[in-house]
């Protein structure tokens, strides 16, 4: 959990999110930046930064999946 500042928080990735792995005592651990505000609900953070978590060990990665539709539909329209 980080509370952002205003220029920190404007280049967040929100659709992929931050993730990075930390290495403790010789095992990588993930470790998902989760921002911190005012009126954000963080028990629904956390249970989403966790879902995406098992999905992404899983092999699916549902940010990748949204943007891939995303762009279809946006090559769609085009024609």
């Amino acid at each position: 959990l980080k509370r952002l500042d205003e220029h920190e928080y404007a280049e967040l990735n929100r659709l992929e999110g931050t993730t990075k792995t930390r290495t403790i005592l010789g095992v990588d651990i993930p470790e998902i930046l989760i921002p911190v505000a005012p009126g954000r609900n963080l028990e629904v953070l956390v249970e989403a930064a966790v879902r995406l978590h098992i999905l992404r060990t899983s092999g699916y990665d549902a940010a990748k999946r949204l943007i891939e539709l995303q762009q279809k539909a946006i090559n769609e329209n085009q024609q």
